[in-house]
């Protein structure tokens, strides 16, 4: 089976070059793929970035104050009708409990959708969170791209966009720069245990939208506390309105919503640090916040990065996502850190 067949009839939405980082072609019948997509919205050049290994005293980020949980609150649920459930008998891994998303309320309003393009007009999407103000957190493979190991030509950042809409049409901001931690040149394949960016703004959105906190947690607080996580992304498969009925009141087509996953585990590290989830998602939920509630305030744990997707049904069994801890590290580095 070559490459290029796997990824077509995996995603054909993604590209090939973006979607090789992502596969694994030797798996049979899964392969790997990250969770990106394309999309057409059109945007301006972004600049001024760094890779974190020659990023120290480049950029300082904000950092909310330790706090160290052994127990976790149940999440909140944001408003969103539920959209897909499991079907009678259906088995546990291929049942998919996204729903949308439409909550223009804090902390939700935080979390965007981040556009993407070459200069070839190629065009792909991610998921983004307002940290600070004008700082997003979101995957490194949303800001570089994996193939040519550069940042893309141009990127913007869509805030609390639900059914294609924007609060406000003129708070769609550009990236202007950032720090990455991997161009993907030492490894290309996902996941990728450096795949997260921290990333500036043109505009001080989280004035309006909110921000969201982060935190690194102990893998032991992951496995002690199951069901108690949530994933937000604009996945490319969703809402899907001719297989849901239910969804079809979203008018502007599949990753114009973004859907979440409450009540979902992280169950595991790798030996590379890399989290292993059960959220589901598919491409486009990438740079997507898996939130764990903490003292009934959510903080970002984990950044959502890839899937392990099954080829007959598409949906993943194993998920993954960057450990916020690999951001602590850099902060350190840099000699900053977490007050």
């Amino acid at each position: 089976m070559s490459l290029k067949s796997t990824i077509q009839r995996l995603m054909p939405q993604i590209s090939i070059g973006l979607a090789t980082l992502g596969i694994v072609s030797t798996f049979n019948p899964t392969a790997f793929v990250v969770a990106q997509t394309q999309l057409t919205t059109p945007t301006t050049q972004a600049v001024n970035f760094k890779l974190a290994a020659d990023a120290k005293g480049f950029m300082r980020v904000p950092t909310p104050p330790v706090i160290i949980p052994k127990t976790l609150s149940n999440p909140k649920r944001p408003s969103g009708d539920r959209g897909i459930v499991c079907k009678p008998g259906q088995p546990v891994n291929e049942c998919d409990d996204r729903v949308p998303m439409i909550d223009r309320r804090a902390p939700w309003s935080a979390i965007g959708r981040i556009v993407m393009r070459e200069t070839n007009g190629d065009q792909y999407q991610c998921t983004g969170t307002l940290i600070t103000e004008d700082v997003i957190l979101t995957n490194a493979h949303c800001i570089v791209n994996p193939d040519t190991h550069q940042v893309y030509a141009s990127l913007t950042f869509e805030p609390n966009l639900i059914d294609g809409v924007l609060p406000d049409p003129k708070d769609r901001a550009q990236i202007i720069g950032g720090v990455y931690g991997t161009d993907f040149r030492n490894q290309r394949q996902a996941p990728n245990p450096n795949d997260w960016a921290v990333a500036k703004l043109d505009k001080p959105l989280g004035k309006k939208y909110s921000v969201i906190k982060w935190q690194s947690l102990e893998l032991s607080v992951f496995r002690d506390n199951p069901d108690k996580f949530t994933l937000i992304g604009y996945s490319f498969d969703f809402p899907d309105g001719e297989k849901y009925p239910d969804l079809r009141r979203f008018k502007a087509g599949k990753g114009n919503t973004p859907s979440k996953h409450e009540k979902c585990s992280i169950t595991a590290e790798q030996p590379d640090g890399v989290l292993v989830h059960d959220c589901d998602m598919r491409g486009g939920a990438s740079g997507g916040p898996i939130l764990g509630w903490i003292n009934n305030e959510p903080y970002i744990v984990a950044i959502n990065s890839a899937e392990l997707a099954n080829q007959r049904t598409g949906i993943g069994p194993e998920n993954y996502a960057t450990n916020v801890a690999r951001v602590e590290e850099w902060l350190k580095q840099q000699g900053q850190t977490k007050k």
